[in-house]
């Protein structure tokens, strides 16, 4: 069968929905942006296999292209929980929690898991960089709002209470104009985006869940082919693929 042709995984998948191969059908609808079916196609097939990797990758995908932030970060969550090393999960995650606006710790997290994998990860290593200014930022504008607000009680001590007050009101002010450096992460956002160029990688992990090992390498060398692809992914891809055929005794 020819995973690649659409006509013919769909007439395969209608006599076989407990087909391990559901993956590779919801990518086609959602490179084709039919979200419906990719997302209906998921749900059955994870209903078979809820453990799957390849599904729920794929349904964190199609959450995300519905702006469904916090489904797809728990359906991230689970498939890192489940396989801890699977590094386009951690990408898409650092992507999600930019954009649902979680804590400079959580985003911290991500990108430090990323570094372990890659640590010559330019995105990361960028958006670290943009965390760390931020939290420097923070300090200064304290002391600048407290140098602020000193001079004025001189003229307040004689004042009443309710000057004290209005004194008072101008920090608020402040706190809000801190929100600004939040663009660095929505650069983060779109800078961390899977590209669809990366969508084969799926049909390597059906491929490997089903230890079909042979065939994975095979899609790894037509894909080190085109331009534009990962290539240090598709290396790390075939040693991983090539210690599981040892390990499997058929290499």
């Amino acid at each position: 069968m020819d995973l690649t042709n659409l006509e013919h995984l769909e007439f395969y998948f209608a006599d076989n929905f407990d087909t391990t191969l559901f993956p590779v059908l919801s990518e086609h609808y959602l490179l084709n942006e039919d979200l419906d079916r990719a997302s209906q196609v998921c749900e059955i097939g994870l209903g078979y296999y809820k453990d799957s990797l390849p599904g729920l990758f794929l349904q964190a995908r199609v959450l995300m292209a519905r702006k469904d932030l916090q489904h797809a970060e728990l359906c991230l969550k689970k498939i890192i929980e489940l396989d801890p090393s699977f590094f386009n999960a951690y990408l898409l995650l650092a992507e999600v929690q930019s954009g649902l606006k979680r804590s400079q710790a959580i985003l911290m997290k991500c990108y430090n898991a990323i570094l372990e994998m890659d640590p010559g990860n330019k995105l990361a290593l960028q958006a670290i960089g943009e965390l760390k200014k931020k939290r420097s930022r923070k300090p200064r504008k304290k002391q600048q709002a407290a140098k602020a607000i000193k001079p004025k009680p001189k003229k307040l001590v004689k004042k009443t209470v309710k000057k004290k007050q209005v004194a008072k009101k101008s920090p608020p002010k402040k706190r809000a104009m801190r929100k600004k450096p939040a663009t660095a992460e929505a650069v983060a956002l779109s800078e961390l985006e899977v590209s669809p160029k990366l969508a084969t990688f799926t049909l390597v992990a059906v491929l490997k869940s089903q230890k079909l090992y042979e065939q994975a390498l095979e899609v790894l060398a037509k894909m080190s082919s085109k331009q534009g692809v990962d290539k240090k992914r598709i290396a790390k891809e075939k040693k991983i693929i090539m210690d599981l055929l040892k390990s499997s005794g058929s290499a």
